[in-house]
């Protein structure tokens, strides 16, 4: 794609924005943004610890852990808490 048909495509308001510049002039290789989540060091070797020990941290809980968890949470039963995808379409049954 060529730079002008990119520039078309633009919101005219986003061509006048000014390209990024590092902070205090700093050198952009040695500057962590955290407002990025920019991590350059990796987990701690704490945090990989308690990863490893936990053998289910990739896993998601069953829908029935899920809504007991909620239940116990908001103080109620958990036939109180209905689960559904944003996705599917609920209708109440009269």
């Amino acid at each position: 794609m060529k730079d002008e048909t990119l520039t078309r495509l633009l919101r005219s308001d986003l061509g006048a924005l000014r390209d990024y510049a590092p902070a205090h002039g700093m050198d952009p290789r040695r500057v962590i943004k955290l407002d990025a989540n920019e991590n350059p060091y990796g987990p701690s070797p704490r945090v990989l610890t308690a990863l490893a020990a936990a053998r289910t941290w990739q896993f998601y809980c069953s829908q029935d852990e899920a809504r007991a968890q909620v239940a116990q949470y908001a103080g109620v039963n958990p036939e109180n808490i209905v689960k559904y995808r944003p996705d599917q379409r609920r209708r109440r049954s009269d």
